[in-house]
Formats: structure tokens, C-alpha cells, sequence
């Protein structure tokens, strides 16, 4: 349900056919010191380069260290994106952190209030953050979107049962089950 942009993640599908890139450069440039008569040189200018790139590989390893730092500088980066908003809600959920959780979805559904699952998940953050009427209103806009997905019925029902709503848990977990297909005999 995220789209994913090309200039969003492009660099990702550059580090293979770099390595390539690397060699012939590297083999270039050897060629050109062979002939100049600067080999030297021209390696210690290469391992400065490659330390410097390593560096910076590092740095970028901190950053995907955890899903929070990684979706948070993902959010920095571009912050119209609301999918990054939700990743990082998401990850906050996770994290058993509800009001940062809840920030991230709100964050992300002021960019796009028609995200199903995004407000799914904020209504699971609400929840955990003992906001049920509010928790229970976000399914319920979930569901506005996707009527058809069990997930969100289900969802809605735990939501329910939570709260001693047990007769329109019940309803909403029947509603789960008629739409969820039949698993087929093996």
C-alpha cells in the first residue's frame, strides 16, 4: 500500500552497478599513473577516496541502525511524503512509544487522509495510549475506505472487546470472518 518513488530510494539501485563503475575507474586511472609515471601518487590519492567513501558508508549505517532513526531521517528528507510519516509511526508503535506514534500518523494523514491502514495504525496507537473513543473512531475511518478488508473489522472488534462493547465486537468480528476467504483443503 506504499508507493515508492523513484527519486525516493534511487541511490539503493546504484550500489551494485557501482562496484563495476569502481573497477573500470580504478583499472582508468591506473592506466593514465602507468603512463605518467605516477603510480604512487595515484594510489595513495585512491585509498583517500575509498577512506573517505567508507566514512560516509559508516555514517549512513548509524542511520539504519534502527527502523526510528532510519524512517525519522526518511521523514527529515522528505516531508511531504506521507508514507514516511506512517513507517515512522509504525516504528514508534513498535517501540511501545504511543504519543510519538500517534504525532508520526497524524503527521502523515494530514498529507493524505485517505490511507486506510494508516489510520489502522493510528488507531492502534491510540489505543495504547488509552484513547479507545478515539481509537475506535479511527478504525471506524479505516474501514470507510477499505469496507471489504477483514483486518480492519477484526481490528475494530478487538477494539470493541477492549472496551466491554461485546455485541458489536461480536458483530464486527463476524463481519471479519465473512470476508475473509476460505483457506483451501490440502
Amino acid at each position: 500500500y506504499y508507493s515508492v518513488k523513484v527519486e525516493d530510494h534511487f541511490w539503493h539501485w546504484l550500489y551494485l552497478p557501482l562496484i563495476g563503475l569502481a573497477l573500470a575507474f580504478v583499472s582508468c586511472f591506473h592506466a593514465i599513473a602507468e603512463q605518467m609515471r605516477e603510480v604512487r601518487g595515484a594510489a595513495l590519492g585512491l585509498v583517500l577516496v575509498v577512506v573517505l567513501l567508507s566514512v560516509r558508508t559508516v555514517s549512513r549505517n548509524a542511520e539504519w541502525g534502527n527502523p526510528i532513526s532510519l524512517f525519522r531521517n526518511d521523514a527529515w528528507q522528505y516531508p511531504n511524503e506521507e508514507k514516511n510519516w506512517f513507517l515512522l509511526g509504525y516504528a514508534f508503535f513498535e517501540q511501545g512509544m504511543a504519543d510519538q506514534a500517534i504525532r508520526a500518523y497524524t503527521t502523515g494523514l494530514a498529507i493524505n487522509t485517505n490511507h486506510a491502514y494508516a489510520w489502522s495504525g493510528l488507531g492502534e496507537a491510540l489505543s495504547m495510549a488509552g484513547k479507545d473513543e478515539e481509537a475506535e473512531r479511527s478504525y471506524l475511518k479505516a474501514i470507510s475506505i477499505i469496507p471489504e478488508s477483514p483486518w480492519l473489522h477484526y481490528v475494530l472488534g478487538l477494539q470493541r472487546l477492549k472496551t466491554g462493547k461485546i455485541d458489536a465486537a461480536i458483530e464486527a468480528l463476524k463481519q471479519a470472518a465473512r470476508l475473509t476467504p476460505p483457506i483451501p483443503m490440502v
